[in-house]
């Protein structure tokens, strides 16, 4: 009896577990099939959920990846918008991850009530909504001839992502074993090089984490470009994609689709190639933090 119980529970935990891969990959799926057949065949009714390899065209990624939008006389393209967001990430998460690294050793190895309080700040300062802020970035970047500039935005998307950077960092590093910095200090390290010489490398799962959070953050931002940048030649990707629903020639489906796609690459290869040190930094973190 027991047995069959417990047979019956584990077949309903696999077709649960399907199902909901299912729900979670079929979005990315209808994308793949929408960006390789005609438009005809996409909105078809009812649906083909499969693909005729008769009618497979990578016309779409041709006319995404030659920077035009359908009919329109858009002078930037998905290229350019791509690049502004490599370069907007890029930067962004390796200044975040640098100053974090800094700042959560700070907070942790000269911990008093000041330091203390700053972590709750930086807490409160990470739960309040982006869109809460926006008027009074955008006021602060006009104020600054920030606005329509790629490192306007990279210094408000730094400022964004510093506090949870900062935590997250601060979680692992307070797990990290301070005999090993004693240790160096009496061989003769000042406190930078056992910084670099010892904190940092062990502290690179922690620090992989806090990297990839930010250049996701960063790659998918859409509402901070979308009010600080009108100039298409300053858009990021998330806020460029908008312009394939042009009012004048329509949503072009099959582009829209192959855009998208394209965009997802950067975040799927940096994730399989930093997994292992993604998944062991966040399970560190917290049981460390």
């Amino acid at each position: 009896m027991k047995t069959m119980k417990h047979k019956a529970g584990f077949t309903m935990r696999v077709v649960l577990s399907i199902l909901l891969v299912a729900i979670i990959i079929f979005p990315i799926y209808w994308m793949l099939l929408t960006s390789f057949r005609p438009v005809t065949e996409s909105l078809s009714s009812p649906p083909n959920f499969f693909i005729n390899l008769k009618t497979v065209t990578i016309k779409f990624y041709e006319t995404v990846l030659s920077g035009k939008i359908g009919s329109s006389t858009n002078t930037y393209g998905f290229p350019t918008f791509f690049m502004n967001s490599v370069i907007i990430s890029s930067i962004t998460t390796l200044v975040t991850v640098f100053v974090s690294l800094l700042a959560a050793y700070s907070l942790v190895r000269f911990s008093n009530r000041f330091s203390n309080f700053l972590s709750h700040v930086l807490l409160v300062c990470y739960l309040i909504p982006t869109i809460g802020l926006l008027i009074p970035m955008f006021v602060m970047a006009v104020d600054l001839k920030l606005n329509n500039s790629l490192w306007g935005l990279i210094i408000f998307e730094i400022a964004g992502a510093l506090p949870l950077g900062i935590w997250l960092a601060k979680a692992y590093i307070k797990g990290l074993p301070v005999e090993l910095e004693e240790a160096a200090t009496m061989d003769g390290c000042n406190r930078m090089q056992v910084i670099t010489k010892i904190v940092l490398p062990i502290s690179v799962p922690g620090l992989v984490v806090v990297g990839f959070n930010t250049f996701l953050g960063s790659w998918n931002s859409y509402a901070l470009p979308n009010v600080l940048i009108d100039q298409e030649r300053y858009k990021p990707m998330m806020s460029g994609l908008y312009l394939y629903f042009n009012q004048n020639i329509g949503i072009v489906w099959g582009e829209m689709m192959a855009a998208s796609i394209l965009s997802m690459l950067p975040v799927f290869f940096i994730f399989f190639y930093f997994q292992k040190y993604i998944v062991g930094g966040i399970t560190a973190g917290a049981v460390k933090g």
